[in-house]
């Protein structure tokens, strides 16, 4: 296979001509980088450039790069990082066609003098439009090109897997190599991009999504810091056919303001970005099982139509295990169709346990024509979008119907017999043997997955990546926007996250529809009395002022008052709390009215610093970060985008009309959709939205408590 035609970025990286190492020496990285170019039969000159040596690698080394005898194509710069600004401009000035940075020391620790070289760095690339990857760049290995500069301890012989890996950490991806290589998996092109000064992870993946020799990208990261330029590489990948998959850690939380608002809490990197991935059709895992085993999926399958499994297994017990499974994983089956439930009995006989999960048993263990038939009805079956067996890889040839049944499922694929995708998941995980992968290099469109609940986990999560989420339209802005604008900009603090006051939150979000409790502050216990006279009693009564965030940690909320007396008392009981905690502080209280019963939810909004705003809902209340029962999605919304959201949660199905339950669903919709609407319009202003709880009821929703936290000023 051979890559596009087309000129790109990082073709001359990808496919250089030569190579140019600067810093070459007979040991340590460099030594090692010879000795693999070697080994993987790279065709290209490899020039050791070392001005303290003469000869080198049984050849000359050349003091410098406009020393060698022709131009150099990849310029590999393995020095201190201090003498990479001058080694720069010498490749850029020789002609060099792609850059690497090795070394480590641009401030990946937070140090001044490491971010200030970054910044050199940055702008001396800034001058030419040649490629400049790393710091700390791990290497590559291209198997088309047999280039490798990053130390693999074997590579694939003969034609590879269409796969390529790309991430930060050159360590991951050796270990998610050799595991995919343990599962007959050869990925072509490996990259380790490092910290990422300039070239980064959207840039590969955009360039391999062009790749003719690639068809799944599989990627580890910790930050990508060019959102848009991936979220437009994802896309291209869908238009093409090809797939996304990422492991992706989460960003450390500073600049957050998660100790000021639960939704920040509980809203994390890996959230947002999931959030985006889910529009992408990007498949996300959570383990570096799931990433090798969502590799082997979706090269084997070429991506699922959708997330509804079909089960067939011999054994009642894996059956009942994989229920179990399911039920822990949040997974439903679909129920078969009456047909093919008539078709599994009559193959089965009596005493079968159809439905979804199939059990065949005995006769689908020992007769291949029904377990072939078994396979083709729930293929069939239009509740289902993919079909999950349960076989293994046999690991010796003393196991003959193991590798007969897998056989035989693939050639229903290549006959077209079974049209829909088909994999064979495993009880527990096992090791391939030499065997086992010559038996799986024979199993075109079947995948093999290990351990059932993992394979549950994959299938899905591969199923739902088919069918990308919505994004709503953008609605028209605020009719007063710019006056909103204006006054969160008086109140932003320079430095830090400003937290709003209670009264001034819920105002700011009663002004985008968002209903709130009839609320009135008072500074005496007199006033308090009359704010609670004009609400009606019962009332609530909140610590307002001090620049408190969790008022119910310091006692600082009293409910259900139903008298003067009982508010009189509240309001000193709220004074000497105010006064143990902000001595000399003016007691100020919110009075609100008090609303009992219906489902408590959390409703808000967290500013995350890779995607920007994400809004989530699900089940609040005290026990929010216990609970973790929250859905996050990207803002704007309409009815059916906010509805989607809702309905991922378990709160949703209280909410719903769980056990005949009535509550004003719709009123949550419209909550979400306004709170998407303040996020579109003050994202850039505000850090984190904390309604907790918004109260359902049957005839309305209702925020009881809300906290706006506004970002630091000059972040905007």
């Amino acid at each position: 296979m051979t890559s596009t035609t087309t000129p790109r970025p990082l073709t001359a990286m990808l496919h250089p001509a030569n190579i140019a190492i600067v810093g070459a020496s007979d040991k340590g990285p460099t030594a090692r980088q010879r000795a693999d170019l070697t080994r993987t039969g790279y065709a290209g000159a490899v020039y050791p450039v070392n001005p303290r040596r003469r000869e080198l690698w049984d050849g000359p080394c050349y003091p410098d790069l406009a020393s060698l005898p022709q131009t150099p194509d990849h310029v590999i710069l393995s020095i201190p990082a201090t003498a990479v600004p001058a080694a720069l401009e010498q490749a850029l000035a020789a002609g060099a066609r792609s850059i690497a940075i090795h070394a480590a020391g641009f401030g990946e620790g937070g140090d001044d003098d490491g971010r200030a070289l970054a910044d050199k760095v940055r702008a001396i690339a800034a001058s030419s439009d040649v490629p400049v990857t790393g710091g700390s760049f791990g290497g590559f290995y291209r198997q088309e090109s047999g280039v490798m500069t990053l130390s693999l301890s074997r590579v694939a012989e003969g034609e590879g897997s269409p796969v390529a890996l790309v991430g930060q950490s050159g360590g991951v991806l050796m270990f998610t190599y050799e595991a995919l290589m343990d599962r007959a998996i050869r990925p072509t092109t490996v990259v380790a991009s490092g910290s990422e000064l300039l070239v980064g992870c959207a840039d590969f993946v955009a360039e391999l999504v062009e790749d003719d020799a690639t068809r799944v990208v599989a990627c580890f990261v910790e930050s990508i810091k060019d959102l848009d330029a991936f979220g437009k590489a994802c896309l291209r990948a869908r238009e093409l056919g090809k797939h996304i998959v990422v492991l992706k850690v989460g960003a450390s939380p500073e600049g957050r303001a998660a100790a000021l608002a639960h939704t920040g809490s509980v809203v994390g990197s890996l959230e947002a970005f999931e959030a985006l991935a889910a529009e992408l059709g990007v498949v996300t895992v959570s383990t570096q099982d799931e990433l090798v085993d969502a590799v082997e999926l979706l090269l084997h399958s070429g991506g699922l139509p959708g997330p509804r499994i079909g089960v067939i297994s011999h054994s009642g017990g894996l059956k009942d295990l994989v229920m179990d499974y399911a039920s822990r994983l949040g997974i439903t089956f679909p129920k078969f169709d009456d047909a093919t439930i008539e078709k599994v009995a009559g193959l089965l006989g009596t005493g079968s346990s159809l439905g979804n999960p199939l059990d065949t048993g005995f006769p689908g263990l020992s007769n291949p024509d029904i377990y072939r038939q078994c396979v083709e009805a729930v293929a069939a079956d239009p509740n289902v979008d993919v079909v999950l067996v349960q076989e293994e890889l046999p690991r010796s040839p003393l196991k003959p119907r193991e590798e007969k049944y897998l056989r035989q499922l693939a050639e229903q694929v290549r006959s077209g017999a079974v049209s829909k995708p088909v994999g064979a998941m495993s009880l527990s995980s096992y090791s391939l043997t030499d065997h086992a992968r010559s038996v799986r290099d024979g199993l075109d469109g079947v995948f093999v997955l290990q351990e059932a609940s993992r394979a549950l986990a994959v299938v899905t999560k591969a199923g739902r990546a088919a069918t990308p989420a919505r994004r709503a339209e953008r609605q028209s802005p605020h009719p007063d926007l710019d006056a909103i604008r204006a006054r969160l900009t008086e109140l932003q603090r320079p430095g830090v996250p400003t937290p709003l006051s209670e009264h001034d939150s819920k105002q700011l979000l009663a002004s985008y529809g968002i209903p709130v409790t009839s609320d009135r502050l008072a500074q005496s216990a007199e006033e308090a009395v009359k704010a609670a006279e004009e609400i009606g009693f019962p009332v609530v009564l909140k610590v307002a002022g001090a620049g408190i965030s969790h008022k119910s940690e310091i006692g600082g909320v009293l409910l259900d008052l139903r008298d003067a007396t009982t508010v009189r008392e509240a309001f000193d009981k709220l004074a000497q709390a105010v006064a143990r905690v902000a001595p000399g502080e003016q007691a100020e209280v919110l009075v609100s009215e008090f609303v009992s019963g219906g489902v408590e939810l959390v409703l808000g909004l967290s500013r995350d610093l890779e995607v920007g705003p994400v809004v989530a809902v699900g089940s609040g209340g005290v026990a929010v970060e216990i609970l973790d029962d929250v859905a996050v999605g990207l803002p704007p919304f309409d009815q059916e985008t906010a509805a989607a959201l809702l309905a991922r949660t378990k709160a949703g199905r209280l909410v719903g009309g769980y056990r005949n339950a009535v509550h004003d669903i719709e009123s949550v919709h419209r909550a979400t959709i306004a709170i998407g609407a303040l996020a579109t319009d003050l994202g850039d202003l505000v850090e984190a939205v904390d309604i907790n709880p918004l109260t359902v009821t049957a005839d309305r929703a209702c925020a009881l408590d809300a906290l706006v936290v506004l970002s630091p000023a000059g972040e905007a």
